[in-house]
């Protein structure tokens, strides 16, 4: 089965329990072979001392790290996605250069590999 999820900001739906309850409850209720997340408005990775739309290329298949609110921000939702439903998928991200937009794909890890 597919779940798809606007979370309009994942780490925020992450930092309120009761979202990160919410949605870890539906998980396990549902057992979703894949999981697509919409606006998870993270920062994608950059070359130090990157700025917005300074043209760097940046690695979109993972967060930002360095910066106080990226690095709270994956703090935030590593303290999820570690955690049981979600500890058995694996993560694919595509995140956009500044902290708007951006998409993430779990996939169960017991599903075989393209």
């Amino acid at each position: 089965s597919f779940l798809s999820w606007n979370a309009n900001s994942l780490p925020g739906r992450c930092k309120e329990e009761n979202n990160a309850k919410a949605l870890r409850a539906m998980v396990q209720e549902h057992s979703p072979d894949i999981i697509a997340i919409q606006e998870v408005r993270m920062t994608a990775h950059g070359p130090a001392g990157a700025k917005k739309g300074d043209g760097r290329p940046r690695d979109r298949s993972r967060a930002g790290e360095g910066q106080k609110a990226s690095d709270e921000d994956l703090r935030t939702v590593k303290s999820l996605l570690d955690t049981a439903p979600f500890s058995g998928y694996r993560r694919f991200f595509s995140l956009a250069e500044w902290r708007y937009a951006g998409t993430a794909l779990l996939v169960k890890k017991s599903l075989a590999p393209p």
